[in-house]
């Protein structure tokens, strides 16, 4: 069985990409490691999860493992001109939810989005790839469900308007989210090109 490293401290990030690669059926052992990553500031995803990466990769000397990590952001569109997006990590932990509401109190314009860029390293070829999604949906007025993680309890999916994304099974989610459809473009890469692992 191939060997593919995830580099990631998020159990609940680290559960999602699980199910998926269950789902997939590829001879592809998934691991995680927690490795603390040097994450620069950028205005987009794709700069930071490759940074990551290549951090992991070069600076530490990783190039024998085939890995890849993921930057994801939630993007409120509408009222907020696209905050938290690439500072969500930051501001989940410093503000939270509850914050986010706050700031939407009132609003009609309650459009946002959730945005993933995963960035793959290929210990066999030596070369790097990434793969996007995003899932457009909806601030919620009130946090609903004890699902997920983040921002989660608070985004309501179009594909599914009546719930937030805290109120779906792992299952269900991946199979709209950001992460699972970035997740779902790898995989199929990978399926593609089996000589990379």
């Amino acid at each position: 069985m191939r060997e593919l490293f995830f580099l990631t401290g998020n159990p609940g990030k680290f559960h999602e990409a699980t199910v998926i690669f269950q789902d997939a059926l590829l001879d592809i052992n998934l691991q995680q490691d927690p490795t603390e990553l040097v994450e620069i500031q950028s205005e987009y995803l794709e700069n930071v999860a490759m940074y990551k990466l290549r951090y992991y990769v070069d600076t530490l000397g990783n190039r024998d493992r085939s890995c890849f990590a993921e930057d994801a952001g939630f993007f409120v569109t509408g009222h907020l001109n696209g905050f938290p997006g690439v500072y969500s990590a930051y501001v989940q932990k410093s503000i939270g939810n509850e914050a986010i509401l706050w700031l939407m109190d009132g609003e009609a314009d309650r459009t946002c989005h959730f945005s993933a860029c995963i960035a793959f390293f290929s210990a066999i070829t030596g070369e790097y790839s990434t793969f996007a999604g995003t899932v457009e949906g909806t601030v919620a007025s009130e946090q609903r469900g004890t699902g997920g993680f983040g921002f989660d309890p608070i985004f309501i999916p179009d594909e599914m308007p009546e719930v937030t994304f805290a109120e779906l099974s792992a299952e269900v989610k991946s199979s709209i989210s950001h992460r699972g459809r970035a997740l779902a473009q790898f995989i199929s890469f990978l399926g593609e090109n089996p000589d990379v692992l």
